[in-house]
């Protein structure tokens, strides 16, 4: 199940980080913490801003994105629990 929302946010955070130089990144909200390592998303399809807009929203995330990147651009649904340690980006070495 973890993987099929993991393929189902794949598109919407490509979307995201990989259309433009600046690339997006999710980071953590400071003193937030959250009391289980899952989140449950519930994003239905829409157009891209309000979809990043609600998928911050729900995972407690805050995503850093160029507009002009999802500009006219439109979600899929993302509906599932999200283990949070995969939101983030990997460590740089």
């Amino acid at each position: 199940m973890r993987s099929r929302i993991m393929a189902r946010l794949a598109p919407l955070m490509a979307m995201s980080a990989l259309s433009s130089p600046a690339y997006a990144f999710v980071q953590g909200q400071p003193g937030v913490r959250a009391a289980s390592p899952t989140v449950r998303l519930n994003v239905p399809a829409q157009p891209m801003k309000t979809a990043l807009a609600e998928f911050a929203l729900q995972s407690k995330q805050q995503l850093l994105y160029e507009p002009v990147i999802v500009e006219g651009k439109v979600s899929t649904a993302v509906v599932g629990n999200v283990v949070t340690d995969r939101l983030r980006p990997p460590a740089e070495d």
